[in-house]
């Protein structure tokens, strides 16, 4: 459940631990852009990166029950969608952010209707003062439907569909930054570009079933 973020000098200071959760110091974590990576000198990889250039997904739209939401948008706009957690499962009860602070772990909603774990949030205080996490913002959001069958209608960044295969996701996006594989058989496909990242996890046997964005 946890994710701490490590730059690529050691940038993500840890300031304080909770059951579950850290809160982090952002302190510009900024990847790369894959737009001069290498690519296969044949006229699918030429097509994939004109592709990758005709759509910028790096605005992370993420439309949910068609409401579009942009990270880093408000966490009330969840909760007036129906969506909730229990802080103190997360040790999270009294927990306030201070201005740019991000907490590392992901937060898992659940709604009336919706299989638990579709949804998963990270939070952040782009605020000027402290706040609580009801009045922070979200730089985080994952949404993976693999073996749910309830879960809410998605718009996914780069007009990428559920079930995708590698190939498909290639042929819109161009090539990725980074190619990952974990033990639960996926294929982690990641593309980042200045401050945006997007993950697409896709399976042998289903395609592309799960991906998160992280907006810093």
């Amino acid at each position: 459940m946890k994710r701490l973020f490590i730059g690529a000098v050691s940038a993500a200071l840890i300031l304080t631990a909770f059951a579950g959760c850290s809160k982090v110091d952002k302190d510009k974590y900024v990847g790369e852009s894959n737009s001069e990576s290498s690519v296969a000198d044949n006229a699918d990889g030429q097509d994939n990166q004109q592709n990758a250039a005709d759509n910028d997904w790096s605005a992370l739209e993420i439309g949910i029950d068609a409401k579009v939401l942009t990270p880093k948008f408000n966490y009330s706009e969840l909760t007036d969608m129906g969506w909730s957690f229990d802080p103190a499962i997360y040790g999270l009860s009294d927990c306030t952010l201070t201005k740019d602070q991000y907490l590392s772990c992901d937060v898992y909603l659940d709604k009336e209707g919706c299989d638990s774990g579709v949804l998963a949030i990270g939070f952040t205080n782009i605020n000027n003062e402290s706040a609580p996490l009801s009045d922070c913002q979200i730089w985080s959001v994952k949404v993976d439907i693999r073996d749910k069958t309830n879960y809410p209608t998605i718009a996914i960044p780069g007009g990428i569909s559920w079930n995708a295969s590698q190939d498909d996701i290639k042929s819109m996006l161009g090539d990725p930054t980074e190619v990952k594989q974990d033990e639960a058989g996926c294929t982690e496909l990641v593309y980042t570009k200045d401050t945006s990242n997007i993950h697409f996890c896709v399976y042998d046997e289903g395609g592309m079933q799960k991906f998160f964005v992280e907006k810093f």
